[in-house]
């Protein structure tokens, strides 16, 4: 089933060269702490994905940024400042592997 169709822009293009993934504990597990995070991060153009996780973490957040300085100011103001926040780490993105989903065998249970 199709899901929908979208530009898929390098955001290299954009100036953006620094990809991270930042992991994400929260302080407060009650519904209002996740609405108030998820808002600040819907609202964030810097994150391309955000994911709800189970671990260590609450959520994963791939994002891109310019330059050191804008990855910094996004850690220490947008999300290390949320009081629902309890912990992040960051981890720097050193490359991608591409996977190809269209040519990917989909093998039906027998």
């Amino acid at each position: 089933m199709i899901r929908g169709y979208h530009a898929d822009i390098d955001p290299k293009a954009r100036g953006m060269t620094i990809c991270v993934m930042i992991s994400v504990r929260l302080a407060k597990h009650k519904p209002d702490g996740h609405s108030a995070f998820r808002d600040t991060i819907a609202n964030s153009p810097e994150v391309v994905e955000c994911l709800m996780v189970t671990g260590d973490a609450d959520y994963i957040l791939k994002a891109w940024f310019c330059d050191i300085e804008a990855l910094h100011q996004f850690i220490t103001i947008t999300v290390q400042n949320l009081p629902e926040v309890a912990e992040t780490s960051t981890m720097l993105v050193v490359d991608t592997i591409a996977i190809d989903k269209t040519k990917a065998k989909i093998q039906k249970p027998e």
